[in-house]
């Protein structure tokens, strides 16, 4: 993970990337995080069958599981790069996705509540930091 820190209320963050997962749980996208318990992730994701998804992940408790709770699963058809789009108004997220370069942006999640990711919610002064992430599954 390298992450910038949020500065105001409302900002948008766009990555590119071309990801092949190669066991379940493999992940690479974007991350808004504040602490180990308060985040939200979207990217690609190596699902237990073993098809590519797109997905976005919330975590905002310790009774939710480590890589968060899946808000948002879609099929991913293309093997090429793709685009993410996470745009944060206030307490609300809103992440699009699209294949590099090409199309029109397309809805992944609409209306993500983030306000467990505020400092006076997360217990933490540094504020909530946004950028590149990737994991190995299990």
């Amino acid at each position: 993970f390298l992450g910038r820190r949020m500065r105001h209320p409302s900002a948008e963050w766009t990555a590119r990337l071309r990801f092949a997962p190669e066991k379940a749980g493999d992940f690479a996208g974007l991350l808004a995080f504040i602490a180990e318990n308060n985040f939200l992730a979207a990217g690609i994701e190596q699902a237990s069958e073993g098809a590519r998804r797109l997905v976005v992940r919330r975590r905002s408790g310790v009774d939710q599981p480590a890589n968060g709770a899946l808000v948002a699963d879609h099929a991913l058809d293309t093997t090429g790069e793709i685009e993410l789009r996470l745009t944060i108004d206030k307490g609300e997220a809103d992440l699009r996705w699209r294949p590099a370069g090409r199309g029109a942006w397309q809805v992944l999640a609409r209306n993500v509540d983030v306000r467990h990711m505020a400092s006076v919610n997360a217990g933490l002064f540094t504020g909530v930091v946004v950028g590149p992430y990737a994991v190995s599954g299990e």
